[in-house]
């Protein structure tokens, strides 16, 4: 750095990334752009954002993904029905007694991850996963009532994060047939 004038400080300054939020700007910009979201995240997506509109909410910046393909009519109909069958357990007591609706952003969505390694900590199987976007659906039908809209996005993230990191997920989703019903 020595020697270099101040035009080539604000050059080189510019390409090293910069950490905000415990992300890069690399790796924000990368996530900002224009390549196409995986399946799994497209699903939940379009799950939460039925969840929501059935709920006659809105959250900005979300709504459905292109794709309403089968598997995502199939996932919100399953979800659906699980969400209906667990009323009494999944609901917002629950939410609010895993601290998913706290102040801390970051904590919310640690403790929303941590819900998900229980759930799948002895293995992956379908009725769990589509627990997962049930219980998804429902921590951010309850972020937006709460009027937290930065959860949704937290949450939808931390979900798919979770299936697309976790190597007995994957091994699971595509040993079974994938995402295709």
């Amino acid at each position: 750095m020595l020697g270099m004038n101040n035009s080539n400080k604000n050059k080189e300054a510019r390409k090293s990334p910069v950490k905000r939020n415990g992300r890069t700007d690399d790796l924000a910009k990368m996530a900002a752009s224009t390549h196409r979201p995986s399946k799994v995240r497209r699903m939940l997506n379009n799950y939460v954002v039925h969840c929501l509109e059935k709920e006659h909410l809105r959250s900005p910046s979300y709504s459905r993904c292109a794709s309403t393909d089968n598997q995502c009519v199939v996932v919100c109909r399953t979800a659906d029905e699980f969400r209906e069958r667990s009323r009494e357990t999944l609901n917002e007591k629950t939410v609010e007694e895993l601290n998913l609706l706290d102040p801390d952003v970051k904590y919310a969505s640690e403790a929303f991850g941590a819900v998900l390694q229980n759930l799948f900590c002895r293995g992956v199987k379908w009725g769990w996963i589509v627990g997962m976007f049930a219980f998804t659906g429902l921590a951010c039908e309850i972020a937006v009532k709460h009027k937290r809209h930065e959860l949704v996005g937290a949450f939808i993230d931390t979900a798919a994060r979770h299936c697309e990191t976790q190597e007995s997920f994957r091994t699971f989703v595509e040993s079974n047939g994938g995402w295709v019903c």
